[in-house]
């Protein structure tokens, strides 16, 4: 799981804690044991990637894009899904 984790969360694993806060700030609210709780954070990670959501943050990485441009990728997003494509 750490090298999984590190993958999706760099800095995580070192010196830095930076799992340790996330899990202490967020994963305990869920009732997740620290596994399951960066299993799940991994797994949605891989899941939004390979989204059309996905595509389009890859697409516009490193750009300003307007709150309108996000919504209508997210809803065409669930458009798609809801259509099986």
């Amino acid at each position: 799981m750490a090298n999984k984790l590190n993958n999706v969360m760099p800095g995580s694993g070192g010196t830095s804690c930076l799992e340790r806060y996330e899990y202490a700030k967020h994963g305990v609210c869920f009732g997740f044991d620290p596994d399951s709780y960066f299993g799940a954070m991994v797994r949605l990670n891989g899941e939004i990637k390979r989204s059309p959501v996905g595509d389009f943050l890859a697409k516009h990485y490193g750009q300003t894009v307007s709150r309108a441009d996000f919504d209508a990728a997210v809803a065409r997003a669930g458009s798609a899904e809801r259509e099986g494509v």
